[in-house]
């Protein structure tokens, strides 16, 4: 086989490819960073770097790991009628795919984080129907909600 037989084969193979630090100019990495981002998301749209907010929001969220991250905002809705759960996980779901700063994985590389940007991520939806509950039941589910993490 020659050499560009062989490049060919390679390339035209299912694991063939992936980012290199070229594609991402955005930010200083190396290969093998990379490669072990790609191992643990799959493919990777881009990477950013963090804006100073950002690295900030992001301190105070690893600051807080065990507890309530007071810069994530819970609410409760009131629905009247009948609520079509599957429309609004398909309108959730389409804003998931429309912006990609939520796709997006905070990493902390030891005091330089980034921003590694997913072409996919699955929104996350939890269904409670509380029309008949006690106000205790509720207070107990938001209370859990809140302690989940962004």
């Amino acid at each position: 086989m020659t050499v560009h037989a062989a490049v060919a084969a390679h390339a035209a193979a299912p694991d063939a490819g992936g980012r290199t630090p070229s594609d991402l100019p955005l930010i200083a990495t190396a290969q093998p960073e990379i490669e072990a981002w790609e191992r643990r998301f799959g493919e990777i749209e881009d990477v950013w770097s963090l804006a100073p907010l950002q690295s900030g929001l992001l301190f105070h969220a690893l600051v807080a790991r065990d507890g309530v991250d007071v810069y994530t905002v819970s609410m409760v809705l009131d629905l009247e009628g009948a609520a079509d759960v599957g429309r609004l996980r398909r309108a959730g779901q389409a804003l998931v795919d429309r912006h990609p700063n939520l796709r997006t994985a905070f990493l902390d590389r030891g005091g330089d984080p980034v921003q590694v940007v997913l072409p996919t991520a699955r929104l996350v939806v939890h269904e409670n129907d509380c029309t008949t509950a006690e106000a205790a039941e509720i207070e107990r589910v938001t209370g859990l909600d809140r302690l989940e993490r962004f």
